[in-house]
């Protein structure tokens, strides 16, 4: 192909297995009418898998997957609806473990704003993130310093994941990163959906003295095409309810501690 911009959105699928319209608009910097077209193109070169809504590399096994993955990874509108209460308790739970005057990051996802909303009740924050939605949460707190790089917001969900995020995050140093993930496997292995928001999450890994998983007990039920980490590299995991048996062995292997709001009772 001759095109770069073919190359480039033919090179985005391979890597990630499946990328939705909306999710290449945003890689790429097009419109998603000319995602659209630049799919057919692809798909009729036998170069990728056309399917409603986005595509998949050309292998055919893989395909079947990762459509059946998007499917569960729903709108983010949608997912800010569901399993609020769970959300809401695990995010409480968390609170306790961070130590006021801390610095910390927050990632993107509908879990993050549930955890933003709980740290309110701390004290002397400085907060990093790269989620319009969390620091808008935050910001209104006059003890805390919120801060976000600059560039380019994603429509989907409010989230920066740019070449100035990266460089904002190779700037800081943080106490803690509170992330949240797609789906856990049962290996241990923390998958998502999407190459440049696991790109930002694996950067402040690298750069931060403890990372908190935050998740619902269903992550452990669905599946996500991309590697973010592994259970045993973090430090704590924060989940509704008690994971399995092979789940716990694992952190119990690696030291790691999880943590569930039953643990008041």
């Amino acid at each position: 192909m001759n095109s770069p911009r073919l190359n480039r959105i033919l090179k985005y699928i391979n890597q990630v297995g499946f990328a939705s319209v909306e999710e290449l608009s945003e890689a790429v910097g097009v419109s998603m009418q000319t995602v659209r077209r630049d799919i057919r193109l692809l798909s009729d070169q036998n170069l990728v898998n056309r399917y409603h809504g986005g595509a998949a590399r050309l292998n055919e096994e893989h395909a079947d997957i990762t459509i059946e993955i998007e499917n569960k990874n729903i709108d983010y509108s949608i997912r800010q609806e569901q399993r609020i209460s769970e959300k809401k308790a695990v995010a409480r739970k968390l609170v306790d473990h961070i130590k006021d005057g801390s610095s910390i990051f927050l990632s993107i996802g509908t879990t993050m704003e549930a955890v933003a909303h709980e740290l309110t009740s701390k004290n002397d924050l400085t907060i990093f993130t790269n989620s319009l939605k969390v620091a808008n949460i935050l910001h209104e707190k006059s003890e805390f310093d919120v801060i976000i790089p600059g560039g380019t917001v994603q429509k989907r969900n409010g989230g920066l994941v740019n070449s100035e995020t990266e460089t904002f995050i190779r700037g800081i140093r943080v106490d803690y990163l509170l992330f949240s993930c797609g789906a856990v496997e049962r290996s241990g292995y923390l998958l998502d959906f999407y190459m440049p928001e696991v790109h930002i999450v694996k950067m402040v890994m690298e750069r931060c003295s403890k990372s908190f998983l935050i998740i619902d007990s269903e992550k452990f039920e669905t599946s996500a095409p991309i590697e973010i980490s592994h259970l045993s590299k973090i430090d704590a995991l924060f989940v509704d309810k008690e994971p399995a048996k092979d789940i716990r062995a694992i952190t119990a292997a690696a030291g790691v501690e999880i943590f569930t709001p039953q643990d008041y009772q």
